[in-house]
Order: structure tokens, then C-alpha cells, then sequence
């Protein structure tokens, strides 16, 4: 008994790893495939940033560097909005995006560190897409925090199941087919996408996300999303969707359209509150997510899928609110009460 706990711990301190599988990672070498939009744009200032960058710097240095500034950032967020439906001060979303941004750049740069280097290796690779899982959980709740989506529990739960399952099923990917492949919209456009969020929060407060302090600015962000959805969607299709099936795309994102045009109503008949995020994103959010994965579910099948989620949701919404306007008013839908003999 003795003995057994000194052998257990040597084991253990060995590492998870048989000597068959530290065999085929020293065969590993690292593939990608693609390049999305950003990631085009931005290698001038990845490339002018490692100048600057001492060639005695390890790349994992770099990627730990970045892991830090997003996770301190997005802890001091999350301390000051445990619920996230508070109001932090406004300098900390503006020290986010600005962290993100730190974060962003040198996860840009470990890579080419270590080409310079001539120091890449599979723990390289590894250390990184590491850091880059842990970044995920940090962006999702961060971003959370940014819309003050606490309000809305189901919300918050989805966007960080969605991020996390997004990098997960990426990966996926990747061990089925030995590479790593990048869309035209990707991991990149994600966070500065990130970073528009948490600098709108910072110059107009996190209550533009859920209430009318914009006035008539509020009510026109879900329709540039369903507008910016539905452009990223035809454009990023590798089966050019708009053009095989240009009814049925158009058909869905009408009927969404038309969910946010209801609200929109309501919400003026109500003199209440527009809020931001609506189940209607929920089909064209889940047609993106195909497209990024490669379309593992053919966009024959999925855009009639689509039509139906969208069609569900605008029925039940419509038959909800019907109903308790109806029970609220005593009145009925289809009916007329009796009213008599006409005179």
C-alpha cells in the first residue's frame, strides 16, 4: 500500500499520453485549408505587429499572453455582472474589445513566431488550439455580459452552447479529415464581431440591447441582423443557395421578417420595449452554423428544415399571442358574439 500511491503518482506524472500516441504526434504536421475575409485583410498589420516582436519570445508566450488579456478582461466584466443584467461601467466593455483585440492579434502571431523561428511543433499546435478552446468559453459569456442577455436565461445558455459547439464541431471536422478548414466567414469576423458588441455597450450603455434608449434607432438593430444574416448566408453558400433555390431562401427569411414586423406592432400597440434578440434568428443562426461546418447536412435539406422551424415559430408566436389577447380582452378571434335582432 505504501509503495502503490509513489507508483500511481509516477504514472500520472508521465502524462495522459501512451507511446503510441507520442509516436504518431511526432509524425503530425499541422494542415489548413481556407482563409476567411478578415484574415486576408489584416495580414499587413499581423505581419508590421512582428516586427516588433523579439525573435527570443516563444509563440506559446504569445498565445498565453493573449488567453490573459481576454480572460482578465472578461472576469473583471463578469465580477462587476454576476447576473449579467447589470451595468458595468463603461470603460470596462471598451477594455474588453480592446483586450480581444490584444488576444485576437497575438493568437494571429504565434504561428508566424514560430515560422520565424523555425521553432512550429505539434505542442505548438496543440498549446494553441488550446488556449483557443478556453477563449471560446470567455467570448461567449463575455459577450453575454456585453447585451445584458442575463435577462433572458434560454438565450444565454444557447449563444454559449452555439460558440463552444461551433469551435467543437470545427475540430471535428478537422479529425475526420486531417485538416483544418477555414470558411470566408470564420473565427476571425466572430470576435470582431465581439468587439463591435462590447464597443456599441461602451459608448451607449448595455441598455441599448433591451431597451428604448436609442428611441427610434432601437427597433432597426434586429432587422440589420436579419438583413446581415441573410447576405452572409447567400454569400458564404457553397451550393449558392439564392440562386438553386431562391424561393424557399427568400420565403424563409420573409416569414422571419415578418415575425420581427409583428413584434414590432406589438411593441407599439404596448408601448413597451423592442427586444433585440428574437427566437426568429434561430433558423438563419442554424443554417450559418451548416455553412461553417462544411454543410454537414446538404443545403437541399437544411433550407426546407429551416422553412419549417421559421413557419413553427411564427405560427406559435402568432397563436400564443392571439390567444392571450384574446383571453385578456373577452373577446374571440374568428367569432362574433350574439348581437341580437337588428333593428
Amino acid at each position: 500500500m505504501g509503495t502503490c500511491l509513489p507508483v500511481r503518482l509516477s504514472v500520472w506524472l508521465q502524462g495522459p499520453l501512451s507511446a503510441e500516441q507520442l509516436r504518431r504526434l511526432r509524425q503530425h504536421h499541422y494542415s489548413s485549408l481556407g482563409q476567411s475575409v478578415l484574415d486576408s485583410t489584416l495580414q499587413p498589420w499581423w505581419e508590421w505587429i512582428l516586427r516588433f516582436v523579439p525573435l527570443h519570445i516563444a509563440p506559446n508566450t504569445l498565445t498565453l499572453m493573449g488567453l490573459f488579456a481576454n480572460a482578465v478582461s472578461t472576469l473583471c466584466l463578469i465580477a462587476m455582472c454576476p447576473g449579467a443584467r447589470e451595468t458595468a461601467p463603461h470603460w470596462l466593455y471598451a477594455c474588453c474589445s480592446l483586450c480581444l483585440l490584444v488576444y485576437q492579434s497575438l493568437d494571429a502571431l504565434d504561428g508566424k513566431q514560430a515560422r520565424r523561428t523555425g521553432s512550429a511543433s505539434p505542442l505548438g499546435e496543440l498549446f494553441d488550439h488550446g488556449c483557443d478552446a478556453v477563449s471560446a468559453v470567455f467570448l461567449a459569456v463575455g459577450l453575454c455580459v456585453a447585451v445584458r442577455l442575463g435577462s433572458h436565461p434560454t438565450f444565454t445558455l444557447l449563444l454559449c452552447c452555439i460558440g463552444n459547439l461551433l469551435f467543437y464541431c470545427a475540430h471535428w471536422h478537422a479529425y475526420v479529415s486531417g485538416t483544418l478548414r477555414f470558411g470566408r466567414l470564420d473565427v476571425t469576423e466572430v470576435q470582431f464581431a465581439i468587439m463591435g458588441f462590447h464597443t456599441i455597450s461602451s459608448a451607449f450603455g448595455p441598455e441599448v440591447w433591451d431597451v428604448q434608449g436609442m428611441g427610434v434607432f432601437l427597433p432597426g438593430i434586429p432587422i440589420v441582423i436579419g438583413i446581415t444574416m441573410t447576405i452572409a448566408i447567400a454569400s458564404c453558400s457553397p451550393g449558392n443557395v439564392l440562386r438553386s433555390q431562391p424561393c424557399l431562401f427568400c420565403l424563409m427569411f420573409g416569414l422571419n421578417i415578418a415575425k420581427l414586423a409583428t413584434i414590432l406592432v406589438v411593441c407599439h400597440m404596448t408601448m413597451s420595449p423592442m427586444c433585440v434578440l428574437d427566437s426568429a434568428f434561430i433558423s438563419p443562426t442554424l443554417l450559418f452554423i451548416n455553412i461553417l461546418l462544411g454543410c454537414p447536412i446538404p443545403e437541399s435539406t437544411a433550407l426546407p428544415t429551416a422553412i419549417v422551424i421559421s413557419t413553427m415559430d411564427f405560427f406559435m408566436y402568432s397563436f400564443r399571442l392571439c390567444r392571450q389577447i384574446s383571453y385578456s380582452l373577452q373577446i374571440s378571434v374568428f367569432t362574433l358574439p350574439h348581437l341580437g335582432h337588428a333593428h
